[in-house]
């Protein structure tokens, strides 16, 4: 059999998800497949733990390069919809009760997606995460800037919906610029779309969240600025000029960051 290419592989990654039809999701997914390929070059099976995967959205891409990789969320429906859904015999989805939960294994790699903006107590996940992390595994995080131009975006259209009644005029305009609407977007992360963000993350409060979990950040990298929420584009053409930019600005003024983590050594 012939050896798949980097560009076959990426291909192929690509093609198990629709994860990349929404803003930034073209550069996750990138970032995260060279985060699964440096460790494949170290370990022969790579085993992975997706948290508050939701519909499985970023477990299936994990699964298409031959991972083994267990997807867990709160949402039943979603874990439902999941399993529905799964192709991959590499891939399995199990409900857990909440943020504090205990699985049999330990990960070489740990994915925590867009979730602890959710949490009033994103600190019991991470040390949830750190139990289940491998010795010399990664956490991969990714979050948003709570005050970065997306969120900012976000509470003014909120404002503008629910205090001037102005919802109409906004859905015009989102139309011809064609803009995702929020329920498509979600549909994309889950079966559960009741959740708001109730942490609004500096990169300061973040870096000191992960401290007291026993965690410090390796890699971080800005996600996107704003233009590829603003404008769609069929080929992504947007989406990869937006991550672009937003690799030469400050991480206060990107839209939200992704972060690869590792245990602290102890005493550090």
């Amino acid at each position: 059999m012939r050896p798949m290419t980097e560009a076959m592989l990426r291909e192929k990654f690509f093609a198990a998800t629709d994860y990349a039809t929404i803003p930034g999701g073209r550069k996750k997914l990138k970032y995260l497949l060279s985060v699964l390929q440096r460790l494949k070059v170290t370990r022969p099976h790579v085993k992975v733990l997706d948290v508050g995967c939701g519909n499985g959205a970023i477990t299936f891409a994990v699964a298409s390069v031959g991972c083994e990789v267990v997807g867990v969320d709160v949402s039943e429906s979603s874990i439902e919809h999941a399993r529905e859904s799964n192709r991959f015999v590499n891939a399995r989805f199990e409900a857990v009760p909440g943020d504090e939960f205990d699985l049999e294994d330990t990960y070489d790699l740990i994915i925590c997606s867009e979730v602890l903006e959710h949490l009033y107590r994103p600190e019991r996940l991470l040390k949830t995460m750190v139990r289940h992390l491998k010795d010399d595994g990664f956490l991969f995080i990714t979050i948003p800037n709570g005050y970065g131009p997306r969120e900012i975006l976000g509470r003014t259209e909120k404002f503008l919906r629910e205090r001037l009644n102005l919802g109409k005029l906004i859905d015009e305009a989102r139309s011809k610029v064609k803009m995702l609407d929020a329920a498509t977007k979600c549909a994309v992360h889950t079966s559960n779309p009741d959740q708001d963000h109730v942490q609004k993350f500096t990169m300061k409060e973040l870096t000191g969240l992960l401290r007291r979990a026993g965690l410090s950040a390796v890699e971080r990298v800005n996600s996107i600025f704003i233009f590829s929420v603003l404008l769609r584009t069929k080929h992504g053409s947007v989406d990869d000029l937006d991550g672009r930019i937003a690799d030469y600005l400050p991480h206060f003024m990107a839209s939200g960051w992704y972060l690869l983590c590792r245990k602290r050594a102890h005493g550090a």
